[in-house]
């Protein structure tokens, strides 16, 4: 059976009027969604090797932040969206990337349905296996539509973070992070 043949099951058994001229597209755009923020057919590796093609030499070894990134997924365990915000962080090592490709390794980790603490954490291994840097620092705040609509019903933020190499071990590296994020 067919996503979209399930998708309008699913409707019939919730009792939804399949033939409202407002439904009749329902099955075939919730299907693009699903695809579109599942990562349903996405080669991650192939697009992440595309996307670290984009670099520049740099002698330079200063911290570049991108701050205010957005990018959304579902949450896995009622598939509703979640919003998140991001600053990404690293220290260069011989070169920087294109500055629009940090947004683009956000959104593409975002694809898979997981939990926001393993989204962090699997961004921060992403960026530092394709930066080619161990110096990695990710900043995830996210907004859950399950804890408003559902539950607790709290438009609360959750705020998770992955630091890695010298933003781990180094004071100064973490505070200088914090400090320029703001």
């Amino acid at each position: 059976m067919e996503i979209e043949d399930l998708i309008k099951e699913l409707l019939i058994k919730l009792n939804v009027d399949i033939k409202d001229r407002n439904i009749i597209g329902t099955p075939r755009r919730v299907r693009e969604v699903l695809e579109e923020s599942t990562g349903f057919n996405v080669s991650f590796d192939k697009e992440y090797e595309d996307l670290s093609k984009a670099v520049f030499p740099h002698k330079g070894d200063n911290m570049i932040i991108a701050r205010g990134i957005e990018s959304w997924a579902l949450c896995p365990h009622h598939l509703l969206p979640v919003v998140y915000t991001l600053d990404i962080a690293y220290l260069p090592h011989g070169y920087v990337i294109g500055v629009s490709k940090l947004d683009r390794f956000a959104k593409l980790c975002a694809k898979r349905m997981q939990l926001q603490e393993d989204y962090t954490m699997n961004l921060g291994y992403t960026l530092q296996k394709w930066l080619h840097t161990d110096d990695v620092a990710v900043l995830v705040v996210g907004r859950h539509s399950c804890m408003q609509m559902r539950g607790v019903k709290s438009r609360g933020e959750i705020v998770t973070s992955e630091v890695l190499g010298a933003f781990r071990d180094n004071d100064s590296v973490r505070s200088e992070f914090m400090k320029l994020r703001e």
